[in-house]
């Protein structure tokens, strides 16, 4: 698991560490029924809010390809908040 943390803090662009988030949420998840987001936040050393903007980003993504046109996190975020 050292292994995509290292990733994720290597990782540049926005969306690149939205997806790395969200895949190790959702593999702890489905490896784990107790997985809470409080544990990604813990493994990532982030706080939940960002985990959970994450995680509505990352699922935006799979539904509206423009988000990962965004600038930013946050302009992608706004624009998932519509």
């Amino acid at each position: 698991m050292d292994e995509i943390l290292e990733k994720y803090r290597k990782e540049d662009r926005w969306w690149g560490k939205v997806i790395l988030m969200e895949v190790y949420h959702l593999t702890m998840l489905s490896n784990n029924t107790e997985w809470t987001l409080g544990d990604t936040s813990k493994f990532f050393d982030v706080s939940i809010a960002l985990v959970s903007e994450n995680l509505k980003i990352a699922k935006a993504m799979h539904i509206q390809k423009g988000i990962i046109h965004c600038k930013s996190r946050v302009e992608a975020l706004r624009r998932v908040s519509k």
